[in-house]
């Protein structure tokens, strides 16, 4: 290890290079490893600069997760240093490299390192991790942005390594999962947390127009994440299209917490799936790039508002993100599914 500054100056300014619990550092690499949301290009440069501190001087050390998904532990320097002054009379460089980087969840500590006494383990601080990273960065210009993505990243990577309850389904399932009344929360729900962008759906009172969803199970699916204290409602959903091109499309995810949509975008990266959030937008939020899907059963009453598959031609059983379809259908036969009470209009 290098330590930056001689030990004694360190210690003498009560800081102590910045260690990272292996499983602390491996969510950082972990977090990069998640698919964007915003397409800046920065959305992970708080992730990158966290890393870099690592074995930089510091006044907390030793950080680690917790068993919550909100917070991470760590022990102030100056306490990590009256540990060590009493468990050694002199300063000694190599010692000192070995007691601030020993983990003795997997190492035999005690097996080389002389007096040790737990110190990972004794006076650790719990703190929200939104305002640790903030006491990290101090000297950084840090935006809510950057910090809320760090957070929902943790968050995200947190849920998804404690089994969260992901399920395909398809057909009349659809129905069942799209409706409100299976909602975690609702906005009747004024207290509660989390009503994000499901709660707040234009359709989670359109059951009745959703035919071309469950009478097409070849080609659309829903993804659900239900909540793990009732397994009968759910907290995000996502309709999954099967593409023409042999392609799997994830469109617009909805979610009470913007954490979980890291989630389902993890989930879809291990498929290879497209996504609505990453797929390529013209400046006014458009995709640039048509993606068409072949229906089984196009027509029907009444249909839902579509983020993405917004033009059908229902003779020819193709809906799709663009309005040309091809020069075999004729404008007068594509309708634009963009309304929220089951109607629809000529494209």
């Amino acid at each position: 290890m290098n330590i930056i500054q001689p030990i004694k100056d360190l210690i003498k300014s009560e800081k102590a290079p910045l260690v990272y619990s292996t499983k602390f550092d491996n969510y950082l690499t972990n977090m990069l490893s998640i698919g964007k949301i915003d397409h800046s290009g920065n959305e992970d440069s708080l992730i990158k600069k966290i890393a870099s501190l690592y074995r930089t001087p510091s006044e907390v050390s030793y950080v680690d997760i917790t068993d919550k998904e909100d917070t991470v532990s760590f022990i102030p320097t100056s306490r990590i240093i009256k540990m060590y002054k009493r468990s050694f009379k002199e300063i000694d460089k190599n010692e000192f490299e070995k007691y601030i980087t020993a983990e003795e969840d997997l190492y035999p500590v005690h097996t080389y390192i002389k007096n040790y006494n737990g110190v990972w383990n004794t006076g650790r601080v719990e703190m929200k991790i939104g305002k640790f990273i903030k006491k990290l960065a101090d000297n950084e210009k840090l935006t809510d942005k950057q910090i809320e993505i760090f957070v929902n990243k943790y968050k995200a990577l947190y849920r998804s390594r404690t089994n969260p309850i992901l399920q395909l389904v398809s057909g009349q399932d659809i129905k069942h999962w799209y409706s409100q009344e299976r909602y975690a929360h609702t906005p009747e729900d004024k207290n509660r947390e989390g009503l994000g962008s499901l709660g707040k759906s234009c359709m989670r009172y359109g059951a009745d127009y959703f035919s071309i969803y469950y009478e097409n199970p070849a080609v659309c699916q829903l993804l659900i994440l239900q909540a793990k204290e009732d397994k009968g409602s759910i907290i995000g959903r996502a309709l999954v299209w099967k593409l023409n091109d042999g392609r799997t499309y994830m469109d617009r995810i909805y979610s009470h917490f913007d954490s979980d949509i890291y989630i389902f975008r993890k989930y879809a990266q291990e498929r290879g799936w497209l996504t609505h959030h990453e797929a390529h937008k013209s400046s006014d939020g458009r995709l640039e790039e048509s993606y068409t899907v072949s229906l089984t059963n196009a027509n029907f009453t009444s249909y839902p508002y579509m983020d993405s598959m917004c033009f059908l031609s229902p003779s020819n059983k193709l809906i799709s993100t663009k309005r040309r379809l091809g020069n075999d259908i004729s404008a007068s036969d594509l309708i634009l599914l963009r309304s929220v009470t089951g109607s629809h209009e000529r494209a």
